[in-house]
């Protein structure tokens, strides 16, 4: 399963490069996720090649929720505004804050995905 991690706002570089590095300490995520920052180019309304995006490459059952939980745990310790848009396939689910109940919207979308 591929999982495309974006974030929008003012600081969403140094956000994605702080969500990538809490992932990489996940040892669930570390055995059983291809994990990457990366780019698509340039999206609408942007300029430059910034980075877009964390990849995950799920090979494990227990990855996902370990990258649920991680990004619940991330989101609790974050000041800045900003929204994280998680893309599974063809499902996408937007969380425009750290509201925990909003975290399990991405479960409840995605559920049966993995």
């Amino acid at each position: 399963m591929l999982i495309k991690v974006r974030i929008d706002g003012r600081y969403a570089d140094e956000e994605l490069r702080s969500l990538y590095t809490w992932l990489r300490q996940e040892p669930e995520i570390r055995r059983n996720v291809e994990l990457d920052l990366a780019t698509e180019g340039p999206l609408e309304g942007k300029m430059g090649d910034g980075l877009d995006l964390i990849t995950l490459a799920v090979t494990g059952t227990l990855a996902f929720p370990a990258f649920i939980h991680t990004i619940a745990n991330w989101r609790h310790n974050r000041r800045r505004e900003y929204q994280v848009t998680v893309e599974i396939g063809d499902k996408k689910v937007v969380v425009p804050d750290a509201d925990k109940d909003l975290i399990l919207k991405i479960v409840e979308e995605f559920d049966g995905s993995n």
